[in-house]
């Protein structure tokens, strides 16, 4: 693998949208007993129904430490679908694993983010992380790809969304967050994403509608890019909260100067094609019972 000392807009790359072909799907074995209830097993047989049901349409590949390589084999014997040996701390793949960018002639290369799991030791989910900082250079080892490397730049791949066309929406609450970069202002922040990703405009949402623990607030929580019909340069669907009783009722009031920021994008793309904002209803919360809570940090509800 070739690390470049170049960038990928100086180079003519730029990451697609999520939209775009694309030839394989990435994920990682979900095994950690601090993360993952009954020790993995419900959150596997989710990640195997997930790989198979995406194997139908193109190739899966999954990374697997040494300790699970054989289970998640067995688990996974399917045609469409390659299981690798990746050492790993968890299995959040779109956080840890490259940001794949292409140019105009169909190459690929990778942007290697630095990963601190979430905050490092200001909030972050666990410690070490140094097995999750390796996965985006295997990665790119593995299907042969150059590699653009941030050093001292963390980023979480699902932080970020794009529409292939130039517009970027990110939440400020994470990025901003003074557990990521701090050595960094918001205007370096951005050079960073325009030289990375070949982005021209950076819609900054203020936070997300829910306390998204551990990942930091996700953009996906607010609005996310989504292809309505082929002349449409980009649709964007802002997502309304469910409230609970028990939830904090700030978050779901932040979320309001959402709009502002997302109306501002839909300003600038309407005055090249149509573009709508609808609004969906986010799936509601789930609540966990303290019993089955109690010995866990997070506990994550897999579908069942």
């Amino acid at each position: 693998m070739k690390t470049l000392n170049t960038t990928p807009r100086a180079d003519g790359f730029h990451m697609p949208a999520e939209w775009a072909p694309q030839t394989q799907v990435w994920m990682l074995w979900p095994e950690r007993l601090d993360n993952w209830r009954l020790g993995g097993k419900p959150a596997q047989a989710a990640h195997v129904a997930v790989a198979k049901a995406i194997a139908r349409f193109e190739p899966v590949t999954v990374g697997v430490s040494a300790g699970q390589y054989e289970n998640a084999s067995a688990q996974l014997d399917m045609p469409n679908i390659r299981v690798v040996e990746i050492s790993n701390d968890d299995a959040w793949v779109r956080d840890t694993g490259p940001t794949f960018v292409i140019n105009d002639s169909g190459e690929v290369r990778g942007v290697h983010w630095g990963f601190n799991s979430w905050g490092g030791f200001e909030g972050g989910l666990y410690a070490p992380w140094n097995r999750d900082e390796q996965v985006a250079a295997k990665v790119l080892e593995m299907e042969r790809c150059q590699r653009y490397r941030t050093e001292g730049f963390v980023l979480e791949g699902g932080s970020i969304h794009v529409d292939g066309e130039g517009t970027l929406i990110t939440t400020e609450e994470c990025l901003l967050n003074h557990n990521r970069n701090p050595h960094l202002n918001r205007e370096q922040i951005e050079a960073i994403l325009r030289d990375q990703l070949a982005v021209d405009t950076i819609v900054g949402c203020p936070r997300a509608c829910t306390t998204t623990k551990p990942t930091g607030m996700w953009t996906t929580s607010v609005v996310t890019f989504a292809r309505a019909k082929c002349y449409w340069p980009g649709l964007m669907i802002r997502k309304t909260p469910t409230t609970h009783a028990a939830a904090p009722p700030w978050r779901c009031c932040k979320a309001s100067a959402m709009p502002r920021a997302v109306n501002s994008w839909c300003t600038r793309c309407l005055s090249r094609a149509r573009c709508t904002l609808p609004k969906r209803s986010a799936p509601g919360s789930i609540w966990w019972p303290a019993a089955r809570s109690a010995t866990r940090r997070y506990a994550w509800p897999v579908p069942t």
